[in-house]
């Protein structure tokens, strides 16, 4: 099972979960409850840090075993600047065989992508939605609110990501 690195801030003081940024939390709470559902699994979990600070992965892995993930079962990635250098050290790690990609579901299509660019075989594990289905339409729908500036946000971003690692032969 891995779980993609998606920020944090070190913040003394602070809990794990604290200091994870909201997409990074959403995605080890998923990768965690699949480890519970899969308990012969490792839990991969990655992403470098600022300067000294603990790296994402170290942040992450320390609310993992909070939440009853055993540290025998984690393995932590802390040099990882991106979702391509994730893709590389993956490669080492499970090789040909297939594995849980856990990361945001905004960021799935592209991460699948340059997983699948590297030779790996990603299984889609999606968490941190940003929009849910909904059984009700309303004129709401129709205005502009910080939340929808912040989808429309992650939306370019992916967008222009997909068309770098395109242009860069990496999907």
């Amino acid at each position: 099972i891995s779980v993609l690195g998606g920020g944090h801030t070190d913040s003394p003081g602070f809990s794990a979960n604290n200091k994870l940024n909201p997409s990074a939390l959403a995605r080890l709470i998923e990768g965690v409850r699949l480890a519970h559902a899969l308990p012969q699994a490792k839990l991969i979990v990655s992403g470098s840090g600022y300067r000294d600070s603990p790296s994402n992965a170290e942040i992450m892995k320390q609310l993992a075993v909070t939440l009853g993930i055993g540290p025998a079962r984690i393995i932590q990635l802390d040099s990882p600047l991106d979702t391509m250098d994730e893709a590389q050290e993956l490669k080492g790690l499970v090789g040909v065989h297939p594995f849980a990609l856990v990361t945001s579901a905004w960021h799935m299509r592209r991460a699948v992508a340059l997983m699948r660019h590297a030779g790996l075989k990603p299984l889609p594990c999606p968490a941190d939605y940003m929009i849910l289905p909904t059984d009700r339409f309303s004129m709401a729908s129709f205005f502009w609110d910080p939340g929808s500036l912040e989808v429309t946000t992650a939306v370019l971003h992916e967008h222009i990501g997909y068309v770098w690692a395109w242009m860069r032969g990496r999907i």
